[in-house]
């Protein structure tokens, strides 16, 4: 999933040959996976966290830990 966050613009999910997801994977990774056995990288998933809680992080940035550590270094704590 890192390759999908990290150079597409448009995951599609598929479910038994049936679309049943069509977004951007920063918009996919937004969403509860679980159920779909997907996993989303680690680095977005503590993007996520920080941004919800209070951290100004432009989660259209993070496409790998070294984006995820620039967005922190720029952002501020709200």
């Amino acid at each position: 999933m890192d390759a999908v966050l990290k150079y597409s613009d448009r995951a599609i999910v598929l479910d038994e040959g049936k679309v049943i997801l069509d977004e951007t994977p920063v918009n996919l990774f937004q969403k509860d996976l679980t159920s779909l056995s997907i996993d989303i990288p680690k680095y977005f998933e503590v993007a996520l966290r920080l941004k919800k809680n209070g951290y100004k992080i432009n989660l259209e940035n993070v496409k790998d830990v070294k984006s995820l550590v620039d967005e922190l270094k720029g952002g501020k704590h709200v």
